[in-house]
């Protein structure tokens, strides 16, 4: 589709139809017509930056049209409102699956980001801890909220939304095999959620290195579980501070930073580790083309023996093809 000019941006109606804050939008949304080509033709304001969220929700629900326009400048005001909004969202019947999960992972991946720019911003770890309430309230509401988040995944890696990601996989394993409670399963969440935020400790000349890394370089990239840590230990509890300091451990004492083996790893590190190093085999990386995967499976299974406990590898291996 091809807008008057670049600086409009289109957003589904879903979005504003759910913002039901008794607050003032802070930006202006128009509604467009199109040709046959798919083209805009012309384009009509129907709020602006001084209408209220809710006025402006009552208004869109007769509205014809899918899709609005707002300023391509205005999208991180969006994106905040959205954020205030995600738990009426999740809980509105005439949402679909897929427009919730659009939601939800635009929202994690916002906060993730300020995460990565400011990890130990009091504001952020608690937009953190609300998010990831809400894709927890989400992935429990049905068997096909995993899937949808998951379609939405990137296939390029970036930190924040491969935090995103193995917070997913991570839920829907969790679930699946854990006899929790909903606190447990939040304090998992939050560790992986967090679980790669030491790299913000390590420089991005290695991060991003498209060759192998060599000696050196891949001993400061084992520092991050215990940069990771030290940034969280004041902040998240003690079983999320565990996935973020174990999740590279390995059930054969060859992981680090312990070399922990078997019955030294927490459940919640073993679920982080499979859900972290399948994620990483299935989305494009600075050295590496994503695999498929049945391949990422098949490449686990046969190149990483020792790496997982077997119990739970197969059934994550299972809720994938159930997925």
């Amino acid at each position: 589709m091809k807008l008057l000019d670049e600086e409009f941006r289109v957003v589904p109606k879903d979005y504003l139809v759910n913002l039901t804050h008794d607050c003032a939008l802070g930006f202006d949304v128009f509604s467009f017509n199109v040709d046959e080509t798919g083209h805009v033709v012309n384009h009509t304001q129907i709020a602006d930056a001084r209408t209220e969220c809710i006025k402006l929700s009552e208004e869109l629900r007769d509205h014809g049209g899918a899709d609005v326009l707002i300023k391509d400048h205005s999208y991180k005001q969006l994106q905040k409102l959205l954020e205030k909004s995600v738990g009426d969202i999740i809980r509105c019947a005439d949402t679909s699956i897929e427009k919730k999960s659009e939601v939800i992972y635009e929202c994690a991946s916002n906060v993730m980001q300020d995460v990565f720019d400011d990890p130990r911003s009091g504001q952020n770890i608690n937009r953190t801890r609300k998010i990831s309430s809400h894709i927890i309230d989400f992935a429990l509401q049905s068997d096909a909220s995993i899937p949808s988040l998951l379609a939405l995944g990137s296939h390029d890696y970036y930190t924040f939304t491969h935090c995103i990601n193995v917070t997913v996989f991570g839920i829907g394993l969790w679930n699946y095999i854990v006899e929790g409670s909903i606190d447990e399963l939040m304090d998992f969440t939050l560790g992986c959620m967090f679980h790669d935020v030491g790299k913000t400790k390590v420089s991005e000349q290695i991060l991003n290195k498209p060759g192998k890394l060599n000696d050196d370089e891949f001993s400061e990239i084992k520092k991050h579980p215990r940069h990771g840590y030290h940034l969280m230990k004041d902040y998240l509890p003690r079983a999320s501070l565990d996935v973020i300091l174990h999740h590279h451990e390995r059930i054969d004492g060859s992981g680090y930073p312990d070399g922990l083996t078997e019955n030294m790893i927490s459940d919640n590190a073993k679920i982080a580790s499979i859900a972290d190093v399948y994620d990483a085999l299935t989305t494009n990386r600075s050295y590496s083309d994503a695999r498929k995967p049945f391949n990422a499976v098949l490449l686990m299974k046969d190149q990483m023996v020792g790496f997982f406990e077997q119990e739970k590898f197969l059934k994550f291996i299972k809720m994938l093809g159930n997925s």
